[in-house]
């Protein structure tokens, strides 16, 4: 939608307005059968089964995990065991059980390192065939950094940068411009592999972190890793980086604690490198965010990446939620990641497709009062501002869903929990405490303040306004009849002038206006 829209006529309403209908819902575009995707690791197994859209939107429907220690297997005997043989094949019989019970009808199976690097690694192949009738494919370094790189960068806002995908046995790094692949590598830097080599001691000694930190740089200068130039994201994927964003996301108390586009700063990450690295095995496996099973791994994940990040001098680390397996779904399509706006408007479509009472012309005719009011108000507003505004507009209907009285909080609530790709963390949060603002301006917003701008405070309560606004004229308008109001601005006031708003008195929402804008609302009668 345009951030402009044409100045709305001025008309009478009609004699005998037809009551509010709700609006038809809109076909639902048929969709694939479920496509479950198996990722036999170094360090662990995982399935995903997902539902992908047209627009290349992604909705997880399963998702299910296992740890396998291959890499473990492999650096000491250059073989999968027998054990772990028949853990994998354990693991792999109910992961397609998951798969079937999502109703997926194609089960893609890959496998990484640890199956590359076996002597052994056909044998699994073939009983993982003969047996359970998957068809595993391993994949090759550069084939794991495409397929990873698609994944993760699909559902961020970034255009440039560096991709680390730090998993058991190794890590793929790529270089992508244009939100395009530019360049690949495959180190053997992955976090079983190193914890195992480097860092016998239990917790690890000065100098066993020392010479790892040595050991990260060395490979990663040898290899010609490139340093971060000044328009470049440094994104990060793979179990090490989702536990570094849970942990330090526990330690925020964030309340927008999703995985997906979480930022954490060099100095984060080292702490948190420090933190765990003190601490033995056990104590280690019992911190908030860390999971149990990666208690003997992490220390050497972290460092690897703590040292990574000093190598090519990365201020900050984003994280995403997804990678490799959402890469091999999103490859099925044929194309890569698309523009950022793309992602969220597809995102949004998504979201909104679950509830059936949504009503995407009372969104519409919302979204253009306000941007009307915008452009009025604040016509300098940059395109993030006007982006959140109208996915506020277009989001209060999920709340109304649910409660027509709590409709704000609850689409905030909804949001919140709602996995939304391809947004910045701070327009996040702007759409979270906008709504929350328009629910009750007493919602203040310091425990989101990590998200958000010094100035966003009074941002958000201009924007909130807006919405109520908004919300209340489209609410008093005849939806078969062109918008009936006259909007005059002056230095004093903003007067809306409407016979469909003559009985109209929003004392309250007056005085919040002029706190917001120092200007009066006047409501002019006829």
């Amino acid at each position: 939608m345009s951030s402009r829209s044409r100045r709305p006529r001025t008309s009478k309403p009609a004699r005998r307005a037809a009551p509010r209908r709700p609006t038809a819902r809109r076909a639902a575009p048929r969709l694939p059968p479920p496509l479950a995707v198996i990722d036999i690791g170094s360090n662990s197994g995982r399935v995903t089964v997902m539902q992908i859209h047209p627009s290349g939107h992604l909705d997880v429907l399963e998702d299910s995990r296992a740890p396998l220690r291959l890499a473990r297997e492999i650096a000491h005997s250059g073989r999968i065991s027998p054990m772990a043989m028949e853990r994998t094949l354990l693991a792999l019989r109910d992961f397609r059980a998951v798969a079937l019970g999502a109703g997926a009808t194609s089960i893609l199976t890959v496998a990484t390192s640890a199956a590359r690097e076996a002597k052994n690694g056909d044998e699994l192949v073939e009983r993982a065939r003969l047996e359970l009738g998957l068809r595993v494919v391993v994949i090759d370094g550069m084939r794991e950094a495409t397929f990873a790189f698609l994944g993760a960068v699909h559902g961020l806002p970034a255009d440039n940068g560096l991709l680390f995908d730090l998993g058991g046995g190794s890590l793929e790094v790529t270089r992508f411009r244009a939100r395009k692949l530019h360049e690949t590598w495959s180190l053997p830097l992955g976090a079983l592999r190193v914890s195992d080599r480097f860092l016998r001691s239990n917790p690890p000694s000065a100098g066993e972190l020392r010479h790892l930190r040595a050991h990260v740089e060395k490979t990663m200068r040898k290899a010609g890793i490139p340093k971060l130039l000044d328009d470049e994201t440094l994104i990060g994927t793979g179990g090490t980086v989702r536990n570094l964003a849970k942990m330090q996301a526990r330690l925020r108390r964030d309340p927008l604690p999703h995985i997906h586009g979480f930022v954490l700063t060099r100095a984060e990450v080292r702490a948190l490198a420090r933190r765990t690295a003190a601490l033995g095995q056990a104590a280690r496996g019992a911190l908030p965010g860390l999971s149990r099973d990666r208690a003997d791994s992490i220390v050497g994940g972290f460092v690897t990446i703590q040292a990574a990040m000093d190598f090519v001098g990365a201020k900050h680390l984003q994280a995403s939620g997804q990678g490799l397996r959402e890469g091999i779904a999103l490859a099925t399509l044929g194309k890569g990641p698309p523009p950022a706006r793309e992602v969220r408007a597809a995102s949004i479509a998504a979201l909104m497709r679950r509830f059936t009472t949504y009503n995407h012309e009372v969104a519409r005719r919302r979204t253009r009062i306000a941007e009307r009011l915008l452009d009025i108000l604040a016509p300098e507003s940059d395109p993030e501002v006007r982006e959140t505004l109208r996915f506020v507009c277009t989001s209060v209907d999920i709340g109304r869903s649910v409660d027509y009285f709590d409709r704000f909080r609850n689409a905030a609530m909804i949001l919140a929990a709602a996995d939304l790709q391809g947004f910045t963390p701070r327009t996040v949060a702007l759409v979270f405490a906008t709504l929350m603002q328009a629910d009750n301006e007493a919602n203040h917003l310091k425990t989101i303040r990590a998200a958000l701008l010094e100035q966003d405070g009074q941002l958000v309560r201009k924007l909130a306004i807006l919405l109520r606004l908004a919300d209340e004229i489209e609410r008093r308008c005849v939806p078969a009849l062109p918008l009936a109001v006259r909007f005059r601005l002056s230095d004093a006031a903003l007067s809306l002038d409407s016979e469909v708003l003559g009985g109209w008195r929003p004392r309250v929402l007056a005085e919040r206006f002029q706190r917001a804008f120092h200007r009066q609302l006047h409501i002019l009668t006829h």
